[in-house]
């Protein structure tokens, strides 16, 4: 992982029935399917105690990648059931099968994700976002900005990067796919520039749909982001 320390990343194959702990008097749960995930230690020299990738038995794949914006909200008084970021990865690839039953769960918004610091001294937070796909294709990306979670959900969504927000990175991917279509249009031709939502044989027809139905919205983010950054 591209970071400023080693994470003495391990991999692990979790069996299904193993019991779970979401942080320290958190969350307890079995895990309903066996999952392989890529975990290290949050603190440098520390106990390995954070899942950042992973697989389960029926397909379903998770990552997580920084994002500066994440604000998963204040933990509540209430008794809702908590786990450290660490365990998001293992949370979620242990119980659902498939991308729309995470996106289920996510919209119940039934689960509190605590920030644990990390990183040397614990000077750092715990901001990420994470991304999910599964067997048949499909796929979402799940941020909790203010508090709640943000979903984007369907099988155009397979590329995200860290920082900004996905919505910001829909429209840069849109501004300059639209810079390049209208390049090759000047040229006399075009390549099937695919744009975010572009996939395959659709990647010709969508394409101009897509571009020109978003250059407005794709313009406006561009005038926001350069006047008052990400």
């Amino acid at each position: 992982m591209d970071w400023p320390y080693d994470f003495n990343s391990h991999m692990y194959v979790i069996p299904r029935g193993t019991s779970n702990e979401g942080m320290k008097g958190g969350l307890v749960w079995d895990s309903k399917y066996g999952t392989v995930i890529m975990a290290g230690a949050g603190t440098p020299g520390g106990p390995i105690d954070a899942a950042f990738d992973g697989l389960n038995e029926k397909g379903l794949g998770a990552n997580l990648l920084y994002l500066a914006e994440c604000d998963f909200g204040a933990v509540p008084a209430d008794a809702k059931p908590r786990i450290s970021f660490g365990a998001w990865v293992q949370h979620v690839l242990s119980n659902y099968a498939t991308v729309d039953e995470v996106v289920g769960a996510a919209e119940k918004d039934g689960l509190c994700i605590v920030p644990v610091n990390f990183g040397p001294g614990g000077a750092a937070h715990a901001t990420v976002h994470l991304s999910v796909t599964d067997a048949s294709g499909d796929s979402a990306v799940i941020e909790y900005i203010k508090g709640k979670p943000v979903i984007h959900h369907g099988r155009k969504y397979q590329v995200m990067t860290n920082s900004p927000v996905f919505e910001q990175q829909l429209a840069l991917n849109a501004y300059w796919c639209e810079g390049r279509l209208l390049h090759q249009e000047a040229r006399g031709g075009r390549d099937g520039c695919a744009p975010a939502g572009c996939r395959g044989d659709e990647r010709d027809a969508e394409c101009v749909g897509s571009l020109g139905s978003s250059r407005s919205s794709a313009s406006q983010h561009r005038t926001d982001l350069l006047e008052n950054g990400p």
